[in-house]
């Protein structure tokens, strides 16, 4: 009975079973780089001006989304100076993107953001003393609230949004924006 060492059967299966695997691996790269190439990604029926508008459209509202962290950072600063920068920064971001013709259909979800960014500034400078820039950002707030149609745009409601929205983005002053 003749004898063969299963090691070398067992080496020879090991390389080609890896060999295999490598070359799938490769075949399927060129594969699914071919496919993908060749199907453009589907943009409905828009066409190029169409779609950058969109993409315009979506960055903007992105950018709004975020201006509440900017709040936030504000509140958490000891530095008036710091604070009053990070404050105006956020607003005049905010007034820039009202203005630009081609997010005018958007234009009331900036002003609404912009309206909590001057109740939270004025929110924030009531607390570290800044009177004069408070009444002023609270003025602003409700003018922006009143020419988006809401019926109650007194100082508290305004001071109880923006409290709200710093806890949104702020958990830890969620019990400070407790309704009272």
């Amino acid at each position: 009975m003749l004898r063969k060492p299963i090691g070398v059967w067992f080496s020879i299966a090991l390389v080609i079973l890896i060999l295999g695997v490598g070359l799938g691996w490769k075949v399927g790269q060129k594969l699914a780089v071919s496919w993908y190439r060749s199907h453009p990604q589907r943009s409905g029926t828009l066409s190029p001006t169409e779609q950058a508008r969109v993409h315009s459209i979506i960055s903007a509202l992105s950018a709004v989304q975020i201006s509440g962290v900017y709040a936030g950072l504000a509140n958490d600063t000891n530095d008036p100076k710091v604070r009053e920068t990070i404050l105006r920064a956020d607003i005049e971001h905010l007034r820039g993107l009202s203005a630009r013709p081609e997010l005018a259909e958007i234009k009331p979800v900036i002003e609404l953001h912009l309206g909590i960014a001057h109740a939270i500034a004025a929110t924030i400078e009531e607390q570290h003393a800044g009177e004069n820039a408070a009444v002023q950002d609270m003025q602003s707030a409700q003018a922006l609230f009143q020419s988006l149609g809401w019926q109650d745009c007194s100082e508290e409601t305004l001071k109880t949004v923006a409290e709200r929205e710093l806890a949104r983005w702020h958990p830890d002053l969620a019990a400070k924006a407790a309704p009272k």
